[in-house]
């Protein structure tokens, strides 16, 4: 993309200032600098200005007045300037991928602020300032240089959602359960190898990422947050599913891939809202029956497992869409997979398959077939007439022929 010349930018910003514009959108045109002139936009209500390569934003950028939208994301700003908190208007801050080491106090003057972006920069700490921000409900602080839990977080009575997502955290402060309205918390990627009790007191939360960790336990108090309905412990260190985790009626999204499960348990059907279901890249070897009482289960990962086959009971999991046994040591699947309606994409590859049931042909839903890396030495003929199969992967099989019909939707031939 060709750069943009200071006179190409000052003829933007004089239009917008005749036409009286709301909005101008100057991403991605390599522009260094912003002239001061920017400051005569007394109607702007957005300034884009992401994925430029600027390395200051000019004092006058403070008259904008009417400023509810900033974005200068992907830019190369070390500092923003304080007058920046002039912008009694602003409602929402995007400035991830930067280069900010600090932000200036006067940060804390952006009375109207719901939503801060500060994702992907240098800064260490916050500026206690930040507490200033009664109405912040959105703060996104991950891959910074945070070691230390910013305490004045926990003076924010609005947030409902954080993201403290690949820094150094070892631990939370108590101090933490004052976020009585937290309903969301990324703790992905930080260096936990104990489960921060001050957790147990968020009973608001809804949300739980504490993935890329170094977790191999939860307390059982864990089973009180009945308001979650999402929580992601997926690499990890468990070598048993946590008991306490049964006792969430509400959760419908559970994450435990890439740890070091064995097992399931045989109660497993308690968690009765769950729709999506990752247990991939494990050591399960089989699975327990009461995996098909799942009832409301959408979605199932279970590929990079040790799985030698597969119970029939799952042909009653009549809501499922997605399922992955991918990388497991089947030499089988049942014919009654072929009964799961709703399913449309199954993924067998790298497995010991040698053949394929017929009844897969009655999976009228079907849209992609992984079959990859197998024993096959031929596919059920009736395949190419399902009516939503559009990618079919059969490479590394021993397949002697193919339909013609079948060959339109190979894609990995």
């Amino acid at each position: 993309m060709s750069e943009w010349t200071s006179k190409d930018v000052f003829y933007a910003i004089d239009e917008a200032a005749r036409e009286k514009h709301t909005e101008l959108d100057l991403r991605g045109k390599n522009i260094r600098e912003l002239p001061m002139e920017i400051g005569k936009l007394q109607y702007l209500e957005t300034l884009k200005l992401s994925d430029n390569r600027l390395t200051f934003l000019p004092k006058e950028i403070g008259n904008l007045s009417s400023l509810r939208m900033l974005y200068i994301d992907s830019n190369k700003l070390s500092f923003l300037p304080k007058e920046i908190g002039k912008l009694s208007s602003l409602l929402a801050l995007s400035a991830t991928n930067n280069q900010l080491s600090t932000l200036p106090k006067e940060i804390g003057q952006l009375s109207s602020l719901v939503e801060l972006y500060i994702d992907n920069n240098k800064l260490s700490f916050l500026p206690k300032e930040i507490a200033q921000l009664t109405s912040l409900n959105r703060l996104y602080y991950s891959e910074n240089n945070v070691s230390s839990f910013p305490r004045v977080i926990n003076e924010l009575p609005s947030l409902h959602y954080l993201s403290l997502a690949n820094n150094q955290l070892l631990s939370l402060p108590k101090e933490l359960v004052n976020l009585e309205s937290l309903a969301t918390l990324d703790l992905t990627g930080n260096e936990f190898s104990s489960f921060p009790r001050v957790l147990l007191q968020l009973l608001s939360l809804e949300s739980l990422n504490l993935s890329h960790n170094a977790l191999c336990s939860l307390p059982k108090e864990f089973g009180d947050l009945q308001g979650l309905s999402d929580v992601n412990l997926s690499h990890n260190e468990f070598s048993s599913f946590p008991l306490c985790l049964l006792r969430l009626k509400s959760v419908m999204y559970l994450y435990l891939s890439h740890n070091k499960l064995s097992s399931l348990p045989q109660n497993l059907q308690e968690m009765s809202e769950l729709e999506e279901l990752w247990l991939d890249d494990n050591d399960l070897s089989s699975l327990p029956k009461s995996i098909a009482q799942l009832s409301s289960l959408r979605e199932l990962y279970l590929g990079r497992n040790k799985l030698t086959y597969v119970t029939k009971e799952l042909e009653k999991l009549e809501k499922l869409t997605v399922l992955s046994l991918t990388h497991n040591k089947l030499s089988s699947i049942p014919k009654q997979l072929g009964n799961l309606y709703n399913l449309s994409e199954l993924d067998l590859s790298h497995n010991n398959l040698t053949y394929l049931p017929k009844d897969l042909e009655k999976l009228e839903s079907l849209r992609e077939l992984n079959v990859s890396y197998n024993q096959l030495t031929s596919l059920p003929k009736n395949l190419a007439q399902l009516d939503h199969l559009s990618d079919l992967y059969v490479a590394n099989n021993k397949l002697v022929t193919i339909s013609a019909q079948l060959k339109e939707l190979v894609r990995d031939l």
